[in-house]
């Protein structure tokens, strides 16, 4: 991020000239979808420490995470895919490079959540499976706010 901010700063046109403006609205997308995920994490946290441990609920709450995880990560993977290439100017690079960090966040929420819901699935019912899901809601919650600051830094450019 700081590279970023220093780069649009300091250069001389940001993003540079005859480069496309980035498309807005995938960037609000995946920022909400993570939200989302961190919202659904955080309800299958409470049912998960409840005192009956309502295991259909907590698995409802983590399905739609895994969901909205998955179609955060495919519009971030294909936004990507629609950026010029990284070889071309420092913009480009540096937004691939921070796209490319939120879709290992994302990838790395999807596969925490699909553990803990196959822990889930299998009748875990001590307190791993509600650590987990605490940790992964911890989790969820840094990669949505770091969503929102580096989807938010690439929204709004900078430079001249």
């Amino acid at each position: 991020l700081y590279a970023y901010a220093h780069l649009a700063a300091n250069a001389a046109q940001w993003p540079p000239e005859g480069t496309e403006p980035l498309v807005r609205l995938p960037m609000l997308l995946v920022a909400l979808l993570a939200a989302l995920v961190a919202f659904a994490t955080t309800v299958a946290y409470r049912h998960a420490h409840a005192s009956s441990r309502d295991r259909r609920h907590v698995l409802g709450a983590l399905l739609a995470s895994l969901v909205a995880g998955a179609v955060g990560l495919g519009a971030l993977a294909a936004w990507m895919g629609a950026l010029p290439h990284a070889d071309q100017h420092s913009y480009a690079a540096a937004v691939l490079v921070l796209s490319g960090f939120l879709a290992g966040l994302l990838g790395a929420g999807l596969l925490g959540t699909a553990l803990v819901s196959s822990w889930v699935v299998l009748g875990h019912a001590g307190a791993e499976p509600a650590d987990s899901v605490r940790i992964l809601r911890a989790f969820h919650w840094f990669t949505a706010v770091t969503s929102v600051v580096v989807l938010g830094t690439l929204a709004l450019g900078g430079g001249s």
